[in-house]
């Protein structure tokens, strides 16, 4: 069973926990550094202090992603459209989803259709694909099935 992984980029090793939580995946055939974030809301910021600075963040994330707003990818604007797939240079697959509209943008272009839903709405309905938090970005965040059934049966409030 695959286990959530955050991916960091190399900058962000400096200080970091070394654990499976944090993780550099560079494996991929261009082991390309992400660019990081500069957190611009909630959710991010309670990645990046999760992933960089506070361990005790890490407790905290699953509440402020079931309530911040995300921007889910889609293959087109027709109402049916499924989602785009990303695949991680691990090989994980799932659905791509922002922490925000901007950072979706920024990634996968202004012509790219997105659909606004809370987290919670979002792991609902992706629930058996699995998720990728922010591909291309660094940190970037990984739930699988198992995972996602274990953050939906928390509370939005941590």
């Amino acid at each position: 069973m695959r286990r959530r992984t955050f991916v960091m980029a190399a900058l962000g090793l400096v200080g970091a926990p070394a654990s499976a939580f944090a993780q550099l995946d560079l494996s991929g055939p261009s082991q390309t550094i992400p660019p990081h974030i500069d957190p611009r809301n909630d959710l991010e910021r309670t990645l990046v202090q999760a992933m960089y600075f506070d361990e005790s963040q890490r407790a905290e994330f699953p509440h402020v992603l079931l309530r911040s707003e995300v921007a889910v990818a889609m293959t087109s604007d027709a109402p049916d459209s499924p989602p785009q797939i990303v695949t991680t240079s691990s090989g994980f697959h799932g659905v791509a989803v922002y922490t925000s509209p901007a950072r979706l943008i920024s990634i996968r272009g202004p012509a790219t259709q997105q659909l606004l839903l809370t987290g919670r709405q979002a792991l609902e309905r992706y629930r058996d694909q699995g998720i990728v938090l922010n591909a291309g970005l660094a940190p970037y965040f990984t739930l699988d099935p198992s995972d996602i059934t274990r953050y939906l049966a928390m509370s939005d409030q941590g």
